[in-house]
């Protein structure tokens, strides 16, 4: 089915990562006590580039807009503030989805 994916890409300036991801992981449980939550995860880039990202999926884009407005999105926002460059953040509305039957199917 329909579902919204949400993912934001930054760099947090690096006296500011540790204070980023307690933000992120705050928000965590209750983002994904919401119902319409399917999936929040943060995701650490190790190297050069540091990357963090914070990717959540929603059911639909009547949740997500509900988030958006929520007292929890006020903080990632917060967090957003933090970049030592602009972030970047993305919302896909997917309405085909794979799984393994892909790659059967492409390396069959």
């Amino acid at each position: 089915g329909r579902m919204i994916i949400a993912i934001l890409k930054m760099i947090p300036l690096s006296e500011k990562r540790h204070e980023v991801l307690d933000v992120l992981f705050s928000i965590k449980g209750p983002v994904l006590a919401e119902p319409e939550c399917l999936v929040c995860c943060i995701l650490e880039e190790y190297g050069e580039e540091q990357n963090l990202l914070y990717v959540e999926q929603w059911r639909s884009l009547a949740a997500l807009e509900g988030h958006i407005r929520s007292s929890s999105y006020a903080r990632i926002l917060e967090a957003m503030e933090l970049s030592a460059q602009p972030p970047e953040i993305s919302f896909y509305k997917t309405s085909e989805m794979w799984s393994f039957d892909l790659i059967e199917r492409v390396r069959s």
